[in-house]
């Protein structure tokens, strides 16, 4: 098993790796004809390193302290958000998400959230399934706030299939 950490991102990361692994698991949706939207553009380095600087920014490691995952949180609707969670297939089914998904809500916690919430692919068994099955929900159309709503209609200007993605929350109190 890979000896993994979890940790903030650094000033000193490469944060142009994060590219790369955001790439490489988006060949995971292949099955799902998703592969080319998804890893057709990567999170910009500008917005990893505002989320780094924000300690917005979540690190999967490995042994050498070579990022190998990570997690981009923000906040919508008075809730964290968890934005985009990738870790490099090569290290995948091994733990990192769930790790990465555990350090995301101790993240929410600790700056009092209630809820952490994130929209993703409802018929994709490593999303949408997984997710419920590490304690999230599909939010109710009224528990949908204006945040929320934005982040729909940015999929769908995104050319996402939005027909197929849920909004999932998993509350914290």
């Amino acid at each position: 098993m890979t000896r993994i950490t979890i940790r903030a991102a650094r000033e000193d990361d490469d944060l142009a790796t994060l590219g790369i692994i955001e790439r490489e698991a988006a060949r995971l949706f292949a099955p799902w004809g998703l592969d080319v939207l998804f890893g057709s553009a990567t999170t910009p380095v500008a917005i990893l390193d505002e989320a780094r600087r924000e300690q917005r920014l979540l690190l999967a490691v490995d042994h050498d302290d070579l990022p190998i995952g990570f997690a981009l949180l923000s906040r919508v609707d008075w809730h964290g958000h968890l934005e985009e969670l990738d870790v490099h297939p090569d290290h995948g089914q091994r733990g990192i998400g769930r790790a990465l998904v555990d350090a995301s809500i101790a993240w929410a916690r600790a700056r009092g959230l209630g809820r952490l919430t994130l929209a993703t692919m409802r018929d994709v068994p490593f999303n949408g399934p997984w997710y419920l099955r590490l304690g999230f929900r599909e939010l109710d159309e009224h528990e949908i706030g204006p945040g929320m709503r934005t982040v729909f209609q940015r999929e769908l200007a995104g050319g996402y299939p939005v027909e197929r993605r849920v909004f999932l929350a998993r509350d914290l109190g």
